[in-house]
């Protein structure tokens, strides 16, 4: 079940995205369509956004930021919010 609920809110937020982003396609084409993500937020697939936006970006606040977030542990978020999602290049690596 929550895994149907996580599929159904990534959908309903891509159909959000996209009434966003085609207005703007429509006035400028080359314009690059962004957003910021959280981190590593299991509320969405981010990597279902691919076919959406051009650039992602990662929104770093310190909230949710504690002293014992280990070094490695934002390396691997950064890295997988490494999307260059036009190119479809998505690095998984953590």
């Amino acid at each position: 079940m929550n895994l149907d609920w996580k599929r159904f809110i990534t959908d309903l937020t891509i159909d959000f995205v996209r009434h966003e982003v085609d207005p703007l396609r429509q006035v400028n084409p080359e314009l690059p369509i962004t957003t910021n993500f959280m981190e590593t937020f299991e509320g969405l697939n981010y990597f279902k956004f691919a076919d959406e936006l051009d650039v992602v970006s990662w929104d770093a606040t310190q909230l949710g930021m504690t002293q014992t977030t280990q070094p490695s542990k934002l390396f691997c978020s950064r890295s997988t919010m490494t999307l260059c999602v036009r190119s479809k290049v998505v690095s998984r690596s953590c």
